[in-house]
């Protein structure tokens, strides 16, 4: 009998671009699929969610500000807003995981 709450297999894979210059200081733009397969080994206790793909993008810069280094950077998590269900949520059998997420970072760089 397969035990219970198995992740499924997942697959990830990704591309990150860096580069640096003088006026922008440190620049990178990276982008991420992450596929998640359906879990096929249930338990009798598991409630079964289908397979369902992400897509990620990221993107930064480090200028030089007032004689201080800080970054910039935005993260986009499921850009194309696909509704799933993940087989290790707690809520799957009654709600959707996140859709889109957008994050802005500010950091200072000592």
């Amino acid at each position: 009998m397969p035990l219970p709450l198995m992740a499924p297999l997942r697959e990830a894979g990704g591309i990150e671009w860096h580069s640096v210059s003088q006026a922008l200081g440190r620049r990178h733009v990276g982008f991420e699929v992450e596929h998640f397969d359906e879990q096929t080994r249930l338990n009798p206790l598991d409630t079964p969610t289908g397979a369902y793909s992400l897509v990620n993008l990221d993107a930064g810069i480090e200028p030089v500000l007032f004689g201080h280094r800080i970054g910039i950077d935005v993260t986009a998590l499921n850009v194309g807003d696909t509704q799933y269900k993940s087989f290790l949520s707690r809520y799957k059998s009654f709600a959707f995981d996140p859709g889109r997420n957008v994050i802005l970072q500010l950091t200072t760089i000592m």
